[in-house]
């Protein structure tokens, strides 16, 4: 509680920061999905965005305290290097299941999915940038 009190600012400021991120690739998304003529909803979009935003959000204070106890400077790079793909790694798996749970909670299955535990993640990933399509329609051309 007391580093809430120390660093408030700070912590309104970061969530502050987040959120204008989601919003931001939140209207991309949609903008693109309209744009190429995909089923777009700007709340949807906004919902996964912020969805992603926030999981950051609440990942940020690891990230700084692993960048400011462990540097990766020159008589330290051998022992901090390592540390920080470990903790990359921890961290993505950290990101993605707050999203996959955070999606679920609030938007249910994507159109024609199965059960989140056994969806590919080509499907997560197309969900995260707000692109659904189902199983009989091909995906967006990427030429």
């Amino acid at each position: 509680m007391n580093y809430v009190v120390r660093y408030w600012r700070i912590i309104i400021l970061s969530f502050l920061c987040w959120t204008v991120f989601g919003v931001f690739f939140a209207l991309q998304s949609y903008a693109i999905s309209s744009y190429f003529g995909q089923p777009a909803s700007l709340l949807g979009n906004l919902v996964i965005w912020l969805i992603c935003g926030y999981g950051w959000a609440l990942l940020t204070p690891a990230v700084v305290y692993l960048s400011e106890y462990f540097p990766i400077e020159r008589p330290l790079i051998k022992r901090n290097l390592p540390l920080h793909f470990l903790a990359s790694a921890v961290i993505a798996v950290a990101h993605l299941s707050i999203f996959v749970l955070g999606r679920q909670l609030l938007l249910g299955n994507p159109p024609g999915a199965p059960p989140f535990v056994f969806c590919r993640s080509a499907d997560l990933l197309d969900t995260a940038r707000g692109l659904s399509f189902t199983p009989d329609q091909p995906p967006l051309s990427r030429t």
